[in-house]
């Protein structure tokens, strides 16, 4: 996942990278007490605070492959602080994972044959520096983007947000972590503490879910909470 928003991090896969998720419990991430503006000097309301759907995109592993396609909805959530200049950011990202058959499975245990599917949950939170002069509207659906991705990470429709509401910005990740949960498929966590687990062919049982080979056209919802989720607040995540 973190490919697609900076470019130059190294992750770095812990000892318990097979521990769990696949041959042991599920691993766990707590994002949602990491995307909290406090933590980054936030105060007051948010001046941005908008979703984004987004189909098609890629995300890379361990071995340096683009093993799944996601759709999601981000949330991004932008503050001042009380630095002039400087601003306080969290992306919340909810969706749907779809593996590519015949791809190194993330975390570099063994090869994928298309059908492990689940859910994707996480983000990052940031420190932000430039001026703000935003070209996107700051409430509400800024609306769906295909990025267009193919297998080798070119994704044509891919989508920076930070360049839509800031001018001469750099940009500082304070946290950032996914976690993907595939049930009998394992879960697999992409963060900035290390990597944890895999997704994996599923050993036994039948899957039930089409083998889609890549196939992920599927339309996402332009909402942040799915059925099953509880529903968030406007204010900092818990």
């Amino acid at each position: 996942m973190f490919s697609r928003i900076f470019i130059g991090i190294v992750t770095v896969v812990t000892s318990a990278a097979m521990a769990g998720g696949v041959f042991g419990p599920p691993p766990k991430l707590p994002w949602k007490s990491e995307l909290n503006s406090e933590l980054c000097g936030g105060i007051g309301t948010p001046i941005v605070n908008v979703r984004q759907a987004v189909e098609n995109d890629v995300d890379s592993g361990t071995a340096g492959n683009f093993w799944a396609y996601d759709n999601y909805v981000r949330r991004i959530k932008v503050w001042k602080t009380g630095v002039p200049n400087t601003f306080c950011a969290t992306v919340e990202y909810k969706g749907k994972f779809s593996s590519i058959i015949g791809q190194t499975s993330p975390g570099g245990a063994t090869t994928l044959i298309g059908n492990e599917h689940g859910k994707m949950r996480g983000g990052y939170r940031a420190t932000i520096v430039g001026a703000f002069h935003p070209t996107l509207k700051t409430k509400g659906s800024i609306g769906f983007f295909d990025y267009q991705c193919d297998i080798f990470g070119n994704c044509p429709g891919r989508m920076n947000w930070v360049d839509k509401y800031f001018t001469s910005a750099s940009t500082n990740l304070d946290w950032w972590g996914w976690i993907y949960t595939g049930g009998k498929y394992g879960t697999w966590i992409n963060a900035i503490s290390g990597n944890e687990g895999d997704i994996i062919p599923a050993t036994v049982g039948r899957d039930d879910h089409k083998n889609n080979q890549g196939e992920h056209k599927g339309k996402v919802k332009d909402n942040d909470h799915d059925d099953d989720d509880e529903k968030e607040s406007d204010g900092p995540h818990e």
